[in-house]
C-alpha cells in the first residue's frame, strides 16, 4: 500500500483515473470471479464431501489411480488447489496410500485451470490484446485447456514413476 501510494505521488497519477483503467478493471473482475467462485465451489464441495469420498472406496492398490483424477476433479470443480488438498489428502491418508503416492498425485491439482473460470485465466483474457488468449464458443475450448490436459497427464505419470522406483 505505502509503495501504491508513493508511485502515485512520484507519478502525480490521478486517483480518480484508475478505476476506468483496463488493468484495475481486468483485476477487479479477477478478484470477484476467483473469490465467488471458488466460495461457491468450495461450499457445493463440502456438501457433498461424503459422497466424492466414497467414490474412491475400495482395493488401495487397485484405485490408487483415481487419487490423481479425484485431485484434478476437485480443483477444477473449486478453482482452489488449497481446498483440493484439504478434501482429497485426509481420504487418501485414511484409505492408507502412501505418502508417496499422495505427493504423486497432488500435482494434477493443476486442474484449478480446466475450466475459464479462474481469477488468472479471466485476467489473462482481459490484458491480452492481440486476441491469441480466448474462450471459445463452447465453454471447454479455452487457450488453457490443452496445456493443462498435457502438463497435469505428464507431471503426474513422472511423479508416479519416480515415486515407484525410489520408495
Amino acid at each position: 500500500m505505502v509503495s501504491g501510494v508513493v508511485i502515485m505521488l512520484i507519478g502525480k497519477v490521478n486517483p480518480g483515473a484508475i478505476p476506468s483503467s483496463n488493468v484495475f478493471q481486468s483485476g477487479m473482475v479477477s478478484v470477484l470471479a476467483l473469490m465467488g467462485i471458488a466460495w461457491m465451489a468450495n461450499t457445493f464441495i463440502g456438501a457433498h464431501n461424503e459422497l466424492l469420498s466414497s467414490v474412491m472406496l475400495g482395493q488401495v492398490e487397485q484405485r490408487v489411480w483415481v487419487l490423481p483424477v479425484a485431485y484434478y476433479a476437485t480443483a477444477a470443480l473449486t478453482t482452489s488447489q488449497s481446498t483440493a488438498t484439504l478434501i482429497v489428502t485426509p481420504v487418501a491418508i485414511a484409505m492408507g496410500i502412501s505418502p508417496a503416492m499422495i505427493v504423486a498425485s497432488w500435482l494434477a491439482v493443476i486442474g484449478i485451470h480446466f475450466f475459464p473460470a479462474n481469477g488468472s485465466q479471466i485476467a489473462t483474457i482481459q490484458f491480452d490484446r492481440s486476441g491469441t488468449t480466448r474462450i471459445g464458443g463452447f465453454v471447454l475450448n479455452h487457450s488453457f485447456l490443452l496445456p493443462n490436459v498435457i502438463v497435469a497427464t505428464v507431471s503426474v505419470l513422472t511423479a508416479f514413476l519416480i515415486a515407484a522406483a525410489c520408495f
